[in-house]
């Protein structure tokens, strides 16, 4: 990067890191024990603060996959996940493979479908995360949009992105492409509180 000013040009050298500097980092206590931070094509990002409602809706959806999913798969909650060399992301929800190779955090190769909740990151989750996601060749992502409360479902993975996008609403559900016979409700995850919805009524 370049730099100009009224007296000279500066340029400005961004250091880059590994997943396993990234890695190395984190063992070495570099980071906050509190950090939420995460390796975006080889830059360290802090991620968005994480809401009530964030936090409710990663709840349920966790509760329901571990429900439907049993003993199919591993459901894993804000774990990263090695994308190339330069790329550790950190998803909400991550579902993968049983026999993945616990040394090391789970790959595109080991991963059925992730999950991003978008409180107040969509534009982030939608133009950054998701295109990585496409060109590491994940087969399916999904988006849990909470400010207008729909999902969309990505499939079909390219370089530029992924090709295929259905998106569900209220009263809706949206079945995975990859994971046969598992089914979210967009109202069990995304919907008002019974609570909510009864003073509403009143």
């Amino acid at each position: 990067m370049v730099v100009a000013t009224r007296e000279t040009t500066v340029e400005i050298t961004r250091h880059r890191f590994t997943a396993d500097d990234y890695q190395l980092m984190g063992e070495a206590g570099i980071f906050h024990p509190n950090a939420r931070v995460e390796l975006i094509e080889g830059e360290i990002i802090e991620m968005f603060p994480i809401g009530a409602g964030h936090i409710g809706c990663i709840g349920l959806t966790n509760m329901e996959l571990t429900r439907q999913l049993q003993t199919q798969a591993i459901v894993f909650v804000q774990c990263p996940i090695r994308i190339a060399d330069d790329g550790e992301p950190q998803p909400d929800l991550l579902i993968v493979r049983k026999e993945y190779d616990r040394t090391m955090p789970p790959t595109p190769a080991d991963t059925f479908l992730l999950i991003e909740v978008s409180e107040n990151s969509l534009r982030f989750d939608r133009t950054i995360k998701l295109p990585l996601y496409a060109a590491a060749g994940i087969p399916e992502s999904w988006i849990f949009d909470m400010k207008t409360a729909r999902i969309e479902r990505h499939t079909e993975p390219r370089p530029g992105g992924y090709a295929t996008i259905k998106s569900a609403g209220a009263r809706e559900e949206l079945a995975s492409t990859t994971l046969p016979g598992l089914t979210i409700s967009v109202d069990e995850v995304l919907g008002l509180p019974p609570t909510t919805l009864s003073r509403s009524g009143q």
